[in-house]
């Protein structure tokens, strides 16, 4: 499967609430960080960028399998010495080691997250941390979806899968690898796009924000820390 709902990286937009907590929480556990990071998925750097400019002294790299992406990406200024190249995922392996590895987004594309999370761990440094953002699931239940985006195309698509915390939990202390969820609260709302495969709020009766799409799909999104022991 592939998931081709990229076209809204191309465009310049403020910083996305979640990238903001993330930079927290790399500051929280490396303050003054000037380690290497690496963003997996950075589409056109739009969180380097706030990696770039909160932690001037890190050294930062990034890979998409979009060129287009990577290409916007490489025209901005304060990435002009960061490591930014176009690789496939399913085909990518790293040699080298790093500190601090992100990634938004890119777990729910996977029908089999143990090989994710297996490699991603391998490339961290003894002491490094992997921090997810995505959906995962509070409940103890699996899901792996597909859809059809017929305003776009007519081919079947992933991106929507989560796992629970629990699975995700018991497969980390497998691994001898600690983790922590922090579960992410939208601090605004979203209103619902011509393309309807793009999340949106709305507000319940109890006044409670929850985040949903046009596939009639609720997300739960958390950050999830992994670390790696010394």
């Amino acid at each position: 499967m592939k998931n081709t709902q990229i076209s809204t990286y191309f465009e310049s937009r403020e910083p996305k609430a979640h990238h903001l907590e993330l930079i927290r929480l790399i500051g929280d556990n490396f303050p003054d960080f000037n380690g290497n990071l690496l963003d997996i998925g950075c589409a056109a750097g739009d969180f380097l960028q706030l990696v770039a400019q909160s932690f001037p002294q890190a050294k930062i790299s990034g890979f998409d399998v979009s060129k287009k992406l990577i290409e916007i990406a490489q025209g901005k200024e304060c990435l002009g010495k960061a490591r930014l190249f176009t690789a496939d995922l399913a085909r990518f392996s790293s040699a080298k080691k790093y500190d601090v590895i992100c990634t938004t987004g890119v777990m729910s594309i996977y029908e089999n997250f143990e090989e994710p999370l297996t490699q991603w761990s391998d490339w961290l440094k003894p002491g490094g941390k992997l921090f997810i953002f995505g959906r995962f699931n509070s409940a103890d239940i699996d899901t792996i979806i597909k859809f059809r985006n017929n305003y776009r195309s007519d081919s079947w698509e992933g991106g929507l899968t989560a796992y629970s915390c629990n699975t995700i939990t018991k497969f980390c202390e497998k691994l001898g690898l600690k983790n922590e969820f922090e579960r992410f609260h939208l601090p605004f709302e979203i209103q619902k796009d011509d393309d309807p495969i793009k999340t949106y709020t709305l507000i319940t009766d109890t006044g409670e924000q929850i985040i949903l799409n046009g596939a009639n799909i609720i997300a739960e999104q958390f950050h999830l820390t992994i670390s790696k022991p010394e």
